[in-house]
């Protein structure tokens, strides 16, 4: 699978696709996983417009909850291609210091530190200097924040620890590195009613993990469900995390206009993959929300 970087125009001029929202699933190249209570069934996968003021994808109900993942109008507006990559798993068991997670560490910090060997910036690095501009669209002194994963990307430069913390968490982390892009994994039990990417509205701070002070919800993008924001691409919220109590997890990473569909699809796939190596479990669902690349 290509894992090129694709160099793409960011004021797409083409009308026909900048207006059309599509989301795509992916599962085995072509499908999903589609679950009735314990019923899991394989539905070919097509493309479906949305055109209000969010993207839909993924609708499944689950004792008699409903859950819907979308991208705020607004952004997609500003950013056409902004996507989210989504990946569900269920029943998975979360423990510590798993045995392939040592070399894993190993190899995914000597790939970035290969891949990264000649960048006199890392804000120059394509996937940095992508969410960067994203992230500045609404507010413009998020171009000199540092996200989740620059953080991590600058920690490994450095010669610095890889954070431990669980085994699905560690999970994570090595994706972030593996992609440089925000990668996000959250307890699904705590999540209520749809979730999505949104802009960040006025007079409402967003609490971010233990030690840390709230930052400023307005202008900044944030995951948000029906209890309020819980997740954004430079901290960590208080609620939804995981912990090894959890046993239902929502793995997500936000891809900017910058970065090809073949680097989502990769990212599915191996996010589903190493999730399940380490901690078990079933995948539900794992897709793509936002514009698909036009075929040509």
């Amino acid at each position: 699978m290509d894992a090129r970087i694709a160099a793409r125009d960011l004021d797409n001029s083409n009308d026909n696709v900048s207006r059309r929202f599509i989301f795509l699933t992916f599962l085995a190249r072509c499908g999903i996983l589609e679950t009735n209570l314990h019923t899991l069934k394989k539905i070919e996968c097509t493309p479906t417009v949305i055109e209000n003021s969010r993207l839909a994808s993924f609708d499944i109900e689950d004792s008699g909850s409903k859950m819907s993942f979308y991208i705020e109008k607004r952004i997609l507006e500003q950013a056409p291609r902004t996507r989210v990559a989504i990946v569900e798993i269920d029943d998975v068991e979360i423990g510590f210091g798993h045995a392939s997670l040592d070399d894993m560490r190993l190899r995914v910090a000597n790939r970035v530190r290969d891949e990264l060997k000649n960048a006199t910036m890392l804000k120059q690095v394509p996937q940095v200097a992508g969410t960067e501009q994203l992230l500045g669209i609404f507010d413009i002194d998020m171009r000199r924040t540092v996200t989740t994963a620059e953080r991590l990307l600058r920690v490994i430069l450095e010669g610095g620890p890889m954070p431990v913390e669980n085994d699905a968490l560690d999970t994570a982390t090595l994706l972030t590195l593996y992609y440089k892009l925000p990668v996000f994994l959250h307890d699904t039990r705590t999540l209520r009613g749809d979730v999505g990417l949104v802009v960040g509205r006025a007079n409402r701070d967003f609490e971010v993990m233990q030690g840390h002070d709230s930052i400023r919800s307005e202008g900044r993008l944030f995951l948000k469900d029906e209890l309020g924001y819980f997740a954004s691409p430079i901290a960590q919220g208080k609620r939804a995390l995981v912990s090894e109590r959890s046993s239902s997890l929502l793995l997500t990473a936000l891809f900017p206009e910058n970065v090809g569909d073949s680097i989502v699809r990769d990212f599915l796939k191996r996010g589903a993959n190493w999730l399940q190596s380490l901690v078990g479990g079933e995948v539900l669902r794992e897709g793509m929300v936002g514009q698909a690349e036009a075929v040509e």
